[in-house]
């Protein structure tokens, strides 16, 4: 189609059933209320979605409501499902009802990039999505939908707004409900469209002139019409009847004469002003259609062109891109080509000296065939040999792999029994600790001691050491019961972790402020019982920080064997005995 065509279709050329379902649309059609402006704290998120310009759309630049274009724009929609672009008409004007033209009406933005936007927090574009979806992607009433906005609304909800086709969706709701009303125009019962606004902008984006206001008072030449020769007679008859002699026939033929002249040439003169004025309307017409023809073309040139310098862009791109892969590939080719060569006149040297390598070998070939034969037949011997070796190697394996499972089974139960064993014995431990002091004293070489817990006794001796004065036991006592306090303290954990032969290992921090102080004020022996106290909650109770119950051997100042405890028991044992057959023997 030629650029300067005229594409209008007069109101005559409209076919008789859409002038029809436009008289039926328009009685019904109303506009709904502007939807609430969305809050510019989401404005980075729409510009990051490239949706900013649409929202922020003055709508009120196309002028009022007009319903009734917009009822005849759909119901001259004429569309292909094959095709994406579609054709409708308002007034015998053609207006091109596709999504590009869509999307330049309603500054909407082009196919997404499918990567997210950089400099804008995920959550910011996720709740702007949201709420361009809850604002300008309402569910329409009676129309039943194929789920386009929640799997759009899903999509947003995964961080993935920027992957949307807006243009698509919104472009896909406005023909659902174009074609809704096209198909229901008795049955449409809320009388709401409510993508009215943007299909009027649509129109008034490509036919701005229908939104004109019409000259209400024409140019004089063009008003005259019937009434002007009525005008021009009585004009004339005003003009000559004071020149005309009273009673005179004569004259009287004359005037009539020339008035039928005048009459005839007011005729004509009607007739040419008429010509003229509808040469002129066709004129208007015609300028009117050439200007907008014009505008059309013009657009569509522009962009054409807009289009041509950017895939001109991209071809010189992709060329620059393919002449330095050419480049590169051609050396590699010439690289390649050389290393041939070269592989080629070593592999020439190659098969000559093999030649006379092979002639070599043949030639004692020749002359070993009969001692290769020989050994050939030793050697199947030899083979056999060896295959009856490894069967009875295969069947010692399989002797060993049963020797080795039984092994496992053993060493399983020996692990299982181990276990057992330890679990007696500490169950044994136990009940030496619980039964212990009823065969001993704080005297005896094994005794129960209270792991983590400071020794009053020596506690006092060393505090008197360091203050001698009245209030020493007090004040020692005191002192004493201040520091079990800190430490069963499972917030104060002075230790810190090393590791030693490859295994890690809790050490005292020896520049703790509370330890330091102690020693400072205190000094070494009271330090050395506080930090002796310390190591031991950690080791036998770091987690409950309560003193412990453990076996002890007091004269070597260490833990007792279990083989210890049990030998002390029976000592004590034997020596309870032998008191009480003493004691019995002195009584008789």
């Amino acid at each position: 189609m030629a650029a300067n065509a005229d594409l209008s279709i007069s109101q005559k050329e409209a076919p008789s059933g859409s002038i029809e379902a436009a008289r039926l649309l328009q009685p019904v059609l109303r506009f709904p209320d502007p939807p609430k402006p969305i809050s510019a704290a989401h404005d980075a998120g729409l510009r990051a979605l490239r949706l900013l310009p649409f929202v922020r759309l003055d709508l009120s630049v196309s002028g009022a409501p007009r319903p009734d274009l917009v009822a005849e724009l759909i119901a001259n929609y004429k569309y292909t499902p094959s095709c994406a672009t579609g054709w409708s008409s308002v007034r015998g004007k053609t207006i091109e009802v596709s999504l590009d033209a869509f999307a330049d009406a309603l500054r909407l933005p082009g196919r997404p990039t499918y990567r997210p936007p950089p400099g804008v927090h995920p959550a910011a574009v996720a709740s702007a999505a949201e709420e361009f979806i809850k604002v300008y992607l309402p569910p329409l009433p009676a129309i039943v939908t194929y789920g386009w906005v929640d799997v759009k609304l899903r999509a947003v909800k995964d961080g993935r707004a920027h992957e949307v086709d807006w243009t698509e969706l919104i472009w896909g709701e406005v023909t659902m409900e174009m074609r809704h009303l096209i198909q229901n125009t008795t049955t449409y019962g809320c009388g709401v469209i409510h993508y009215g606004a943007y299909l009027q902008m649509l129109i008034w984006f490509q036919r701005p002139e229908l939104f004109r206001p019409s000259v209400a008072d024409a140019p004089p030449h063009k008003k005259q019409g019937t009434n002007g020769s009525a005008l021009l007679k009585e004009n004339r008859k005003r003009c000559l009847e004071p020149h005309m002699p009273k009673n005179n026939m004569m004259s009287s033929n004359l005037f009539d004469v020339a008035s039928k002249k005048i009459d005839s040439a007011s005729a004509i003169i009607d007739a040419a002003a008429k010509k003229l004025c509808s040469a002129s309307n066709m004129i208007d017409a015609t300028s009117k259609k050439i200007d907008s023809a014009s505008d059309v073309a013009s657009k569509k040139f522009d962009l054409a062109t807009k289009m041509m310098d950017a895939t001109s862009k991209k071809i010189d791109e992709k060329l620059d891109v393919a002449t330095k892969l050419m480049d590169a590939t051609s050396k590699k080719i010439d690289l390649a080509s050389q290393r041939l060569d070269d592989k080629f006149d070593v592999a020439t040297k190659m098969m000559d000296a093999t030649s006379n390598k092979i002639d070599l070998a043949s030639q004692r070939l020749d002359d070993k065939f009969d001692v290769a034969t020989k050994m050939m037949y030793a050697a199947s011997q030899m083979m056999e040999a060896t295959s009856r070796n490894l069967d009875a190697r295969a069947k010692q394996l399989d002797e060993k792999e049963d020797d080795i499972q039984a092994i496992e089974s053993l060493n399983q139960a020996l692990l299982t029994k181990e276990r057992q064993s330890n679990d007696e014995l500490q169950r044994a431990r136990k009940k030496l600790i619980e039964a212990l002091p009823k065969f001993t004293n704080a005297r005896e070489n094994i005794a129960i001691k209270r792991m983590g817990e400071l020794d009053p006794i020596a506690f006092a001796n060393a505090y008197r050491t360091n203050v001698p004065h009245a209030d020493t036991q007090i004040n020692s006592a005191i002192l004493c019961s201040k520091w079990q306090a800190q430490i069963a303290n499972s917030k104060w954990h002075p230790f810190r972790i090393v590791t030693v032969d490859g295994k890690p290992t809790e050490i005292l921090l020896d520049d703790d402020n509370k330890l330091q102080k102690l020693k400072k004020e205190h000094g070494d022996e009271i330090y050395a019982l506080v930090t002796k106290a310390l190591l031991e909650i950690n080791e036998y109770n770091p987690s409950g920080r309560y003193p412990v119950q453990e076996l002890w051997n007091c004269k070597e100042d260490r833990k007792a064997t279990l083989e210890e405890a049990i030998q002390f028991v029976l000592n004590q044992s034997q020596s309870h005995k032998r008191k009480r057959r003493s004691v019995g023997w002195g009584l008789s």
